[in-house]
């Protein structure tokens, strides 16, 4: 019973989450860019818990969302080789079409630009899998100062709604280290 329901695909609204195509794209996306699969998956798993669907808007500024399972950014995408892409543009919470025309919500896709970026962060750092994640997740490895904050952005379930928290950073430590501790812990617990 138990390895029945770790087999199934989890669905909400219909959207996939954590299924096999999105499981075959990860794996396929990590061996051929050569990344560590355990390490993408659990970026992509902190992003959005492996929905497809996800969207996070304007997180890169303007126009420029943040799509899919491991929320890659429309702009650093096209920067990472993939084709420019109108339909990736649009208003994308007035259109459920966008989600079979914008390539970047292919599971395959997705995972593999998020593993090219990976890639780059991870030689960026010298295979530092903190800093690379820390990287995926800001663009650079960035240090607290004294008295340094940041902010995060916090799903609130009962509610349904994202709030913004506004948290403290050790001095000399990771400014985003929530967010590396979140991935690590998804990869420690196979998520």
């Amino acid at each position: 019973m138990r390895a029945i329901i770790i087999a199934a695909s989890l669905s909400i609204s219909g959207v996939a989450l954590g299924g096999s195509a999105v499981d075959e794209g990860l794996i396929k996306a990590a061996k051929k860019v050569g990344v560590p699969h355990k390490l993408l998956r659990a970026i992509c798993y902190s992003e959005s818990r492996l929905d497809t669907r996800a969207v996070a808007y304007s997180d890169g500024g303007g126009t420029n969302h943040a799509l899919g399972m491991c929320q890659i950014l429309y702009q650093t995408a096209v920067g990472m080789g993939m084709g420019s892409d109108d339909r990736c543009l649009t208003h994308i919470e007035k259109s459920q079409r966008v989600y079979g025309n914008c390539k970047l919500f292919g599971p395959y896709t997705n995972a593999f630009y998020a593993a090219r970026v990976l890639k780059y962060q991870l030689r960026r750092y010298n295979e530092s899998w903190a800093n690379a994640t820390a990287a995926y997740n800001s663009g650079t490895v960035k240090i607290c100062s004294k008295r340094a904050y940041y902010s995060v952005r916090i799903y609130v379930k009962k509610t349904g709604t994202v709030k913004w928290r506004r948290i403290k950073c050790k001095s000399g430590g990771l400014m985003n280290s929530n967010y590396v501790d979140r991935v690590m812990k998804a990869m420690a617990e196979g998520k």
